[in-house]
């Protein structure tokens, strides 16, 4: 019933009333995530800790039974330090536990958080070691695009942008597992790596490699408030190399598509922004396009100059 309160009231009184219960390790498993769920992370951490000490006291013959709790536990700790941003504490803490004891499902989660944790406490070069692990053993895992994006991270942190870019690169090209929810994840990744690609070329000056990975970002998804803003930027990179054609056609099509929309009261107002741009954009290519073919017309006219500077 969500009265997170009132359970853990209730059930730090039965293990006063009742303190040989059975069920004690896991009745104060499920004291800990409540704890969690209240955000008091010492009190749950505190509460995971006693799950471990009582696991202890229970005796050897115990042991196994409540080895997967005890797991849970340790696996719970460093999660809930994690989620705090203690991502210090949390990295030591996955470290320390044996991944060789897990099952692959447990083994692949708990890898991920190590993985993560490194990079945001700044050990790079563990993060990069973990991370091709993950993606050398869970080829097909739900996080793998977000490995290859946090490896790009790694690189870019170390130094090293070509290798940084290469993984990006490879993140967009990657073929992600079937089913459309896998489709959905690969594509937010995608999304993240062409976007920080595209406008690293960009700032970079690169303007003919960012319109390559813009062009190739627009069928990452057919919604509108998704590609035009895309088209935007390539036309802006067109008219930075001086593709003002490449340029022209890019800010027509904004406003083909959105008076096409202009009935739609449902379209986003970031695109309203984008057409009003995108209309005094195209005016001034158009501008340029004149004046350079005003230009091009007057140097016709005056056809070549002589090259007899002697008068004869």
């Amino acid at each position: 019933m969500g009265m997170f309160a009132k359970a853990v009231s209730t059930l730090e009184n039965c293990l006063r009333t009742f303190p040989e219960i059975e069920e004690r390790p896991k009745i104060l498993f499920r004291l800990g995530e409540l704890y969690r769920e209240l955000g008091l992370k010492d009190e749950a951490v505190a509460v995971f800790y006693r799950v471990l000490n009582s696991i202890v006291v229970t005796g050897e013959e115990n042991l196994d039974r409540y080895m997967g709790l005890a797991r849970l536990s340790q696996f719970e700790i460093a999660r809930i330090h994690y989620s705090f941003e203690d991502f210090e504490r949390a990295y030591l803490l996955f470290d320390r536990i044996d991944l060789l004891e897990l099952d692959p499902a447990d083994r692949e989660t708990v890898l991920y958080y190590k993985a993560v944790s490194s990079l945001k406490s700044d050990r790079h070069e563990q993060a990069l070691e973990l991370l091709n692990e993950f993606a050398e053993e869970f080829p097909k895992s739900e996080y793998l695009p977000e490995m290859y994006y946090l490896k790009a991270e790694v690189l870019q942190r170390m130094d090293r942008p070509e290798a940084s870019a290469d993984e990006l690169v490879r993140l967009l090209e990657a073929v992600g597992p079937p089913g459309e929810s896998s489709s959905k994840h690969w594509n937010f990744w995608r999304k993240q790596a062409g976007n920080r690609l595209a406008n690293r070329f960009y700032a970079e000056g690169d303007y003919r490699l960012a319109i390559r990975v813009y062009q190739g970002m627009i069928g990452l998804e057919d919604d509108p408030a998704w590609q035009l803003p895309i088209i935007y930027q390539i036309g802006l990179a067109a008219e930075n190399a001086g593709l003002l054609e490449r340029a022209l056609d890019s800010y027509s099509y904004i406003i083909q598509e959105m008076d096409a929309l202009s009935d739609d009261a449902a379209h986003p107002e970031d695109l309203d922004t984008i057409l009003e741009n995108a209309r005094w954009r195209q005016d001034l290519v158009g501008w340029r396009l004149d004046l350079r073919e005003r230009r091009s017309e007057v140097a016709v006219d005056k056809g070549p100059e002589s090259s007899d500077t002697t008068g004869s």
